[in-house]
């Protein structure tokens, strides 16, 4: 995905060593449709040419399907991650994210197990544009100098731990599922708003969407006091101002008392402006899949390959 691994003395990836050796074999542009199955034995694959319509099937002597991504599949996702119902969920995953893998593996009788390790963040926003309703949205740099608080204007735990995927945790402990990031004015200064460039393949990766859509779509707000945030998004405005000073009484003492935070990314707040967004859960990759044996065959309920 965006974690580039290279070999030493080339600018390429493993893959991209491999695939010229091998690009006379590589179909693009073709979609795996089922397993094909004799006697409790795969054979192979079902195929379509996304460009002609043309169907057939493929014989192998081993078939590996590597399509384990479910988590744009909303029932599959729900079914392995109930308490995520709760809350509002866009995705940060690829469109192939969809599940196509273990439905079919699932009608060949194949065992699952760890589905439930779903990794989900909670460090974006909801993309309001049409069309891009369940797409994330990443605020970069992300929510490390940002305040994080609930709807209580509690400040909720150190920050920069919304890089990992305990940080949703949060989120479903806060009043309401529901958690707002305030951006001090000097933090915004170099803040861009970005979809996630492995999400949609008609999207080129640098694409941003400019702060003044957001802030007239709702989802990111400029305030020009505690009072005035508090009323919008309906937060205590006394427990809201309080820690406020609170923050920056430890950014300006240089050291998280509170949670922890390194330094670095204590910025106050002083009286200037600030930026609100409200934090969302993205569901980004899931590591469970079908039990194999220890030659990678897959099991069937039975334990059987």
């Amino acid at each position: 995905r965006i974690h580039r691994l290279t070999m030493p003395d080339s600018e390429l990836a493993p893959v991209g060593l491999v695939t010229p050796l091998v690009e006379q074999h590589v179909w693009l542009e073709h979609q795996a449709d089922a397993l094909v199955v004799d006697s409790g034995t795969v054979l192979g694959a079902t195929f379509t040419d996304l460009i002609t319509g043309e169907q057939g099937w493929i014989e192998a002597d081993a078939t590996v399907v590597a399509t384990g991504g479910f988590v744009r599949d909303r029932d599959r996702l729900l079914d392995a991650r109930p308490e995520l119902a709760d809350l509002t969920v866009v995705f940060e995953a690829a469109p192939t994210s969809d599940g196509g893998g273990h439905a079919m593996l699932e009608e060949v009788g194949a065992q699952t197990h760890n589905l439930s390790e779903v990794g989900v963040y909670a460090h974006s926003l909801v993309d309001p544009r049409t069309g891009f309703e369940d797409e994330a949205l990443w605020p970069v740099p992300g929510l490390m100098k940002t305040l994080v608080v609930d709807l209580a204007g509690t400040r909720i735990a150190d920050e920069s731990e919304s890089t990992g995927f305990g940080f949703v945790e949060h989120l479903l402990a806060a009043p309401d599922h529901r958690l707002l990031a305030l951006y001090p004015s000097t933090v915004m200064e170099n803040v861009e708003v970005r979809l996630p460039h492995y999400n949609r393949t008609d999207v080129h990766e640098t694409e941003t969407v400019a702060l003044d859509e957001l802030e007239a779509a709702g989802v990111f707000t400029q305030h020009a006091s505690v009072d005035e945030a508090a009323a919008h998004w309906g937060v205590d405005a006394k427990a809201l101002l309080a820690t406020l000073q609170r923050y920056d009484e430890l950014a300006a003492g240089g050291k998280d008392l509170d949670h922890g935070k390194d330094a670095n990314d204590l910025v106050g707040f002083g009286d200037q402006p600030f930026h609100v967004l409200e934090v969302v859960a993205g569901a980004a990759k899931a590591f469970g899949g079908v039990l194999l044996d220890t030659h990678g065959r897959v099991l069937d309920a039975d334990g059987e390959p």
